[in-house]
């Protein structure tokens, strides 16, 4: 296969935006010339992307919750097997986004357009073997970003590159903590949680709420405690505002300074997504929390039997709870408070967890995974 002059890119959640962005800049410092066509967002764009859709709103989690954004997907994954009829890309590169992305790169084989996909479906850690099976059936190159991944995908017959993790190229703080409270006015001596609302519509909804009420518990036993709450997606950025200026207006909302805040953080309160492998690089104590509809979760449990032992991706990889994790019933302001005040007052709780991050950390691999990603989707022949 001759080196790919046209890109088609696709991804629906923030956190794959990113991913993309990183990778098309380095695409694009290796090869200037090339064409990179997204399905995607802001930093995509910002990155040198032409967006020919922005679904920086489409990103869900759950069978429930996806009934309200399908007709939306369907028509957009309409849209985009237009274009790949009218321009003829090269390649299609899957960013994220399993239930999205299998079915548009089983419409690129069938064009006879090669597919690549980087952060590639869970299918190894929590699916089935049919299902592993179905996403090497339908693509050329798994770019796997775990080792683990990488073996199942390789045992299932799939054609897999492995270099270590993309964050531990991405998760680089500029600042040390007191550079960073002194720039958003804070005390650097005083406590720091930073709460992590998510980016997807049904967490702004979902767990913003809670998460500001066991922020107003941490208050009231820890009254010098300070908040801020980095900004993951700019189209809820008004919402946000909203919620923290009706519960709790102490709240700082920062945008652009994600990893210096959490890096600055005493302890951060997350959903259970990548900011907690984010928290491990960087070795500062997460708490994750999550609520799907009770529906979801019941048919996940008891139908489909997604029985993993933990939900927070650190915990999975070294097999032992890594990230304290209070889910469904479990997730009340009262629970997270206490575990929050627990890491911040007592320093045998807090450097037991910092451990156990560094465990993870070692189990990411070595940096320089996005620059070998994208020289081995430039390379001529990379695709067996």
């Amino acid at each position: 296969m001759p080196a790919a002059k046209k890109i088609l890119i696709t991804t629906l959640e923030p956190s794959g935006d990113l991913h993309a962005s990183r990778l098309i800049k380095e695409l694009k410092s290796l090869s200037p010339d090339i064409k990179i066509f997204g399905v995607g967002g802001e930093n995509m764009k910002q990155a040198g992307a032409e967006i020919i859709m922005d679904t920086s709103k489409k990103g869900v989690v759950g069978l429930v919750e996806t009934l309200s954004f399908l007709p939306s997907l369907l028509l957009a994954a309409q849209h985009i097997k237009k274009f790949m009829d009218q321009e003829k890309p090269d390649l299609l590169l899957c960013v994220d986004s399993q239930g999205f992305n299998v079915p548009l790169a089983a419409a690129a084989k069938k064009r006879g357009i090669k597919t690549i996909y980087y952060i590639a479906p869970q299918e190894w850690l929590w699916g089935t073997e049919k299902g592993v099976k179905k996403v090497v059936s339908v693509v050329d190159l798994i770019i796997a970003i775990f080792k683990k991944e990488a073996a199942a995908y390789k045992n299932a017959g799939g054609n897999v590159f492995y270099q270590g993790h993309p964050l531990l190229d991405i998760v680089k703080p500029s600042q040390n903590k007191e550079e960073t409270c002194n720039k958003l006015g804070l005390n650097p001596k005083a406590p720091l949680v930073a709460l992590c609302f998510g980016n997807r519509k049904q967490e702004i909804k979902n767990l913003t709420p809670l998460m500001l009420r066991t922020a107003k518990l941490i208050k009231n036993k820890l009254p010098d405690c300070q908040f801020v709450a980095p900004l993951f997606n700019h189209a809820f950025e008004k919402t946000l505002h909203q919620q923290i200026d009706a519960l709790l207006p102490e709240v700082l909302l920062v945008s652009g300074n994600n990893y210096n805040i959490l890096n600055a953080a005493g302890a951060v309160l997350s959903t259970p997504g990548t900011v907690t492998l984010e928290c491990a690089i960087l070795e500062t104590p997460v708490v994750a929390t999550y609520k799907l509809n009770p529906l979801t979760y019941f048919i996940g449990k008891n139908i489909l039997r997604f029985n993993l032992p933990y939900v927070t991706m650190p915990s999975l990889l070294v097999g032992h709870l890594v990230v304290p994790e209070y889910i469904q019933k479990a997730a009340t302001p009262e629970n997270l408070a206490e575990e929050i005040v627990n890491i911040l007052m007592l320093p045998s709780r807090r450097d037991i967890l910092i451990e156990k991050l560094k465990e993870v950390k070692k189990e990411l691999g070595s940096p320089g995974a996005v620059k070998k990603a994208a020289e081995v989707i430039l390379t001529p022949s990379p695709i067996t």
